[in-house]
């Protein structure tokens, strides 16, 4: 079935995925982890192009403002490149769309990481593959946000599912500054949204929640900050919300159950902790062993774990 991203993008994720690296057996297969990744993807791109549900059942959405994508995009905390990807092949699909001034769009991937960070493929493996794939997709590993925009011009900042890697925020905040002094136009956000349309989705909220307190070291949350309170460290920062929508992903997106399995190594080692003679510390090491026990409990109830909702946001400078 082709989904209102697909439609509107004229691209089936599968054929896209095709050009991320992944085992050949992968290829071509719509319910490999790369084909479902790209399809949300996907999904984002056309919520934050159309400010409408991807998952609706309504007409695709013809009003696209296809200028915050056009020109150069900066795809911050873009890891091996998920978004970075179907992003690219947006641009090549319609390139007439997004050139802006003159110049075709570029979009270049930034993110904090070395290059051998990542598995079962690193970011440089998983980068050099989309590079010689897209000629306007370039990367720069290892650097921040304010390092890359002291050099470069942008008229896009998107950053997807990538704010809960943030070590605080405070990191976050002085981010979206730097974002708005190097004049940048448009912000583009997006996050879970800590919020449950589904109640299968409960496992993930827990697993979210239980790493908010207890961080597993190079795991996927580091910081869980709710849509409200990123709102509110944007508006600090000089940025306003043009528009927001909030979605249930597919259900066979995978990433609700692979956070479960990172709460559980979480959980052990907040467990570990020596907290004796420390009242707070055991009650941080009280809570996250509840939190445990109350997701373990939903997942034996629920069975099969499906993701949380999805918040995007359209940002400009104040």
């Amino acid at each position: 079935m082709t989904t209102n991203a697909e439609q509107l993008f004229q691209l089936k994720a599968v054929d896209v995925a095709a050009r991320h690296v992944q085992p050949s057996s992968s290829r071509g297969n719509p319910l490999s982890v790369q084909s479902v990744q790209t399809a949300h993807r996907f999904d984002i791109l056309y919520s934050w192009l159309t400010g409408a549900d991807p998952s609706s059942s309504a007409p695709v959405a013809e009003d696209a403002k296809y200028d915050l994508l056009a020109g150069s995009v900066m795809d911050l905390g873009c890891g091996q490149g998920d978004q970075t990807g179907a992003l690219a092949a947006v641009h090549a699909a319609n390139p007439d769309l997004y050139t802006k001034n003159g110049r075709p769009a570029s979009i270049v991937g930034v993110d904090p990481a070395p290059p051998d960070y990542g598995a079962p493929y690193t970011l440089q493996q998983a980068q050099d593959v989309l590079s010689q794939a897209y000629p306007n997709l370039s990367f720069v590993l290892g650097k921040t946000a304010q390092e890359v925009l002291a050099t470069l011009t942008v008229d896009t900042v998107m950053l997807s599912h990538s704010m809960w890697y943030f070590p605080s925020a405070h990191v976050l905040k002085e981010t979206f500054i730097a974002i708005r002094e190097a004049g940048v136009k448009h912000l583009l956000l997006a996050e879970w949204a800590l919020s449950i349309s589904h109640p299968d989705a409960l496992p993930h909220l827990l697993a979210v929640l239980l790493q908010g307190q207890s961080p597993v070291q190079g795991g996927n949350v580091q910081l869980v900050l709710s849509p409200m309170q990123i709102k509110a460290l944007a508006r600090e920062a000089g940025w306003k919300v043009d528009r927001e929508v909030t979605f249930a992903p597919a259900e066979k997106l995978q990433d609700g159950g692979w956070e479960v399995d990172i709460a559980r190594d979480a959980a052990q080692e907040a467990a570990k902790m020596d907290c004796e003679g420390y009242a707070t510390k055991q009650k941080l090491q009280q809570s996250v062993e509840t939190t445990k026990n109350a997701m373990e409990e939903a997942v034996v109830r629920i069975g099969r774990v499906r993701c949380m909702d999805v918040w995007t946001a359209l940002l400009s400078p104040i």
